[in-house]
């Protein structure tokens, strides 16, 4: 009789480890994707953030420059100087605006990720 008692009460304390085991297990999987959608949405977040701040970075270093081509153009040959000049700022713009957009773009990625990440 004594060994059908120890028995049953192993079962049980076996099915009591099992189940706090289990428990275990499932709540690091909750956890998990919790986390893992917490970077997603700060990632998502980040972008937005990034693609506000750097809106319209080219095209304003494309006008500057084309009006500064364009003016220091007209000094050295007139109408079709400008015209020239105008053009090389343009494409400088471009260049230089690109470049500039990208940096800025990262840099407003990372501070907002990093912000997102620490509330």
């Amino acid at each position: 009789m004594h060994s059908v008692r120890l028995t049953a009460a192993s079962g049980v304390l076996m099915g009591v480890l099992i189940l706090a085991g289990s428990l275990a297990v499932f709540q690091f999987a909750v956890s998990t994707p919790a986390q893992a959608q917490s970077a997603s949405a700060c990632e998502s977040y980040a972008h937005d953030r990034a693609r506000r701040a750097t809106r319209g970075t080219t095209s304003n270093s494309m006008a500057r420059n084309a009006l500064g081509g364009a003016a220091i153009g007209s000094l050295i040959d007139g109408r079709s100087g400008a015209r020239r000049g105008a053009n090389l700022g343009l494409g400088t713009g471009l260049l230089t605006g690109s470049i500039s957009a990208h940096n800025q773009y990262e840099t407003e990625f990372n501070r907002a990720f990093r912000r997102c990440m620490r509330i």
